[in-house]
């Protein structure tokens, strides 16, 4: 039920943005890269991303449970991954995109989901999973 209406509040919201600021609707399975700059850019982002994934997870299993870092969770480290890499995708959109609006959705999507992830997670899913 959460899950849905999370899916319904983002796609509502992606909606009246692209209307808003006239920006046409990328296909649901393509990243769509700016240019072959962007391309560099995204793919080092992630191979780092993996890395960061692989040593943090190393780094904390040779760690008691009790003493873990969450800054090398997966959750952490997945949430700041996407902060990089829309953050990166809304620079290449603001340097180099024909539709100088893409950006402000790009920047505009990601602070909403920001902040429906932050919200979601400390208040424990609103009191449904406390």
């Amino acid at each position: 039920m959460m899950l849905a209406s999370i899916g319904l509040l983002l796609f509502l919201f992606n909606v009246l943005m692209r209307k808003l600021l006239n920006v046409e609707k990328k296909s649901l399975f393509s990243y769509g890269h700016v240019n072959d700059k962007h391309t560099t850019v995204d793919w080092t982002i992630r191979l780092g991303f993996i890395i960061t994934l692989i040593v943090g997870f190393a780094i904390n299993e040779a760690r008691s449970f009790g003493e873990r870092l969450w800054f090398l969770k997966p959750y952490t480290l997945t949430f700041i991954f996407i902060l990089i890499l829309e953050s990166t995708r809304a620079f290449m959109e603001w340097k180099y995109a024909k539709n100088r609006n893409d950006y402000i959705f790009t920047l505009s999507q990601l602070g909403f989901i920001s902040l429906i992830l932050i919200t979601v997670f400390t208040t424990d899913f609103f009191g449904w999973m406390g």
